[in-house]
């Protein structure tokens, strides 16, 4: 319970539940989705899904990123510009407005160079993802023999990309899971 863990003990009525009940009952759901035709055709669908996120998100920075260069040179060519304006000036309130003017223009370069810099990171961040929902996919393909097999890692890192949460009715005992495999 994140009350509980937030405010302690007395924050939360509900009662601590065992981490292997929820992992086999998730682990249950995902193996009966996975059964049969049905299995093969959630495995694929699940892959497409990621795919299809992440190049709608790669064609968005894509888009974005083509015209950063042209823009950060273009500042930087208007810094040099109003720095050699600024070498002839000797008025001292137009040496100010222009050394605040470059200051600024640095300032956007600044902006424009980070920006580039995190959707070159974020387009990298994608090629694994796409590597990820291959291997999601393939996971789920054959869940049923791949389970026993994997690592406790790779089961963490399958269950989570596939179960975005799991609820439990303190009443019924009965829980139930959403999924979200398109994170």
């Amino acid at each position: 319970c994140v009350t509980r863990d937030k405010q302690g003990r007395g924050a939360c009525p509900a009662r601590p539940l065992p981490a292997q009940a929820l992992e086999d009952f998730a682990v249950d759901r995902i193996r009966e989705a996975t059964t049969g035709p049905a299995g093969r055709a959630l495995a694929a669908d699940v892959g497409a899904a990621i795919r299809a996120k992440v190049d709608r998100e790669r064609e968005d920075l894509a888009i974005e990123r083509r015209g950063l260069p042209t823009r950060i040179a273009g500042v930087g060519a208007e810094k040099a510009r109003l720095a050699r304006n600024l070498q002839r000036t000797r008025n001292a309130a137009s040496r100010a407005a222009l050394e605040d003017q470059i200051g600024h223009l640095a300032d956007e370069q600044a902006v424009r160079e980070q920006r580039l810099a995190a959707i070159d990171a974020r387009l990298a961040t994608l090629d694994a993802a796409q590597f990820e929902a291959d291997w999601i996919a393939a996971a789920l393909r054959d869940f049923g023999s791949l389970w026993e097999a994997m690592t406790p890692e790779n089961r963490i890192r399958l269950v989570r990309a596939v179960v975005d949460r799991v609820e439990v009715d303190e009443e019924t005992g009965r829980g139930r899971y959403y999924v979200d495999c398109v994170k």
